[in-house]
């Protein structure tokens, strides 16, 4: 990515919005990944769903007797509760639990530096390799990759092609959440604040705040509602031209755009906590939100499909 700077004069005027008392936030928590789920299983088609299913069907979740048949979030559509918890499941292996040797933490994020030095002048510099983790699967760009590559092989195990897969559902929404491709490196958090964990921010940091920027509803009927608006919303001839691009890495970058954009526009970068929120900015990040979560699920529906029709894609698990 070629770095790039911002004058003096438009950086400072990021800054000019007077703060108010912050109201209650209402992307990608439970609810966020279950709604970006739910808009790629609509998508879809029938014969292209139900060979997802059967896939899914094969993952370490589905073969256990609990975990996602008695998972806490089902609706009534079973399909559909396939989809959606696949997309949670590498959030849900974060806790203790029979599936804690999935989680691969480093996987749901890529810091893109953002430097701002004392005179308010912006540079995007590409990532640092972190040499503190020995991890295959490395950050979400490469772990997308790897996942995507073993769903398509019709020589890897059926178990693994279905975890790939819920890895893919998850990082395709993890992309779209501006802060999971970023850490901004000022006065305040001169060692980065780590995708806006650093920041304090209302009622806890601003990545969490982003986090549920959609809403925290992750309930089925609440989740399937918010999906269809979405859909009806912002439709995927909305999405074009963003819709035509097929690289990951251009989806990082435009999470880059948005976090200078929108995610630390007011956000002074010689403070590292904001008690009240920046007049307007919980409209612009609930608008953002929603936008990115429609994109996430077409783009979604368009990979899992392109997975489907490559000429690597998963055997039927029942060749196994």
């Amino acid at each position: 990515m070629r770095p790039f700077v911002l004058s003096v004069v438009a950086i400072l005027a990021l800054f000019t919005v007077g703060p108010h008392r912050a109201q209650s936030a209402s992307l990608w928590n439970d609810c966020g990944h279950r709604v970006i789920a739910a808009i790629a299983f609509e998508e879809l088609g029938p014969e292209a769903r139900q060979a997802l299913l059967d896939l899914l069907d094969q993952h370490p979740a589905a073969q256990d007797a609990t975990f996602w048949a008695k998972h806490p979030l089902n609706g009534d559509n079973a399909e559909l509760n396939r989809f959606m918890n696949a997309a949670v499941f590498p959030d849900d292996v974060k806790r203790p639990g029979p599936f804690k040797r999935y989680d691969l933490g480093r996987a749901h994020y890529i810091n893109f530096r953002i430097i701002v030095d004392s005179a308010g002048m912006v540079e995007v510099l590409p990532p640092l390799q972190d040499l503190d983790y020995d991890d295959p699967h490395g950050d979400i760009l490469e772990s997308l990759a790897t996942n995507l590559a073993i769903a398509r092989d019709r020589s890897a195990s059926a178990s693994d092609r279905a975890l790939a897969l819920s890895w893919i559902f998850h990082l395709v929404g993890d992309l779209h959440q501006p802060l999971h491709n970023v850490a901004r490196f000022c006065v305040a958090t001169p060692n980065g604040d780590r995708g806006g964990n650093g920041i304090r921010f209302a009622q806890g940091n601003l990545h969490s705040y982003w986090d549920r920027a959609l809403g925290t509803d992750a309930t089925p009927e609440s989740v399937e509602a918010l999906a269809a608006a979405l859909r009806a919303e912002s439709p995927r001839e909305t999405f074009a031209e963003r819709l035509a691009e097929p690289d990951p890495g251009r989806w990082s970058r435009e999470g880059v755009d948005l976090a200078l954009q929108t995610v630390y526009r007011n956000l002074d970068p010689s403070l590292a906590e904001f008690p009240d929120i920046p007049i307007g900015y919980e409209a612009d990040a609930r608008s953002l939100a929603r936008r990115q979560s429609a994109l996430a699920g077409y783009r979604l529906a368009d990979l899992l499909q392109g997975i489907l029709t490559s000429p690597e894609s998963p055997a039927d698990p029942a060749d196994k």
